[in-house]
């Protein structure tokens, strides 16, 4: 059975007669992580800037705490979940990469390779993280 999915601009069929020749770990990575693989330089750096807003609220809610400011503390606290949330969900590559180096899991690690292989197969250029 044939997968149609968007690729921007690009049509890619995932099955058995794609262009790609997409392998069964490429075909579950693709489909877990399209936004990543479909923009991957955007998705890094909106994923870089999410975690600067994170790490300035954690900054910023201390001192509105102090100043009496309890209103606006709870929703910046609140922003810094959810925006380390979303970093990581641009760019799996940094908490899978993690995860790895911590616990050797050979399935994450298997993730790690058919991300790269996915991207440099739709791309045509090698990913290096």
């Amino acid at each position: 059975m044939k997968t149609v999915q968007w690729l921007g601009y690009r049509k890619i069929v995932i099955g058995p007669n794609s262009k790609l020749d997409f392998t069964e770990a490429e075909r579950y990575v693709l489909k877990k992580y399209f936004a990543h693989c479909q923009y991957t330089m955007s998705s890094i750096n909106t994923s870089s800037t999410l975690a600067a807003v994170g790490f300035c609220s954690i900054l910023l809610t201390p001192w509105l705490l102090y100043s009496g400011q309890l209103i606006q503390a709870g929703i910046i606290g609140a922003s810094t979940f959810l925006s380390f949330y979303l970093s990581f969900w641009f760019n799996p590559v940094n908490r899978l990469k993690t995860i790895y180096e911590k616990t050797g899991n050979e399935e994450i690690g298997l993730q790690l390779n058919s991300i790269r292989s996915v991207i440099a197969k739709i791309n045509n250029i090698p990913i290096s993280y």
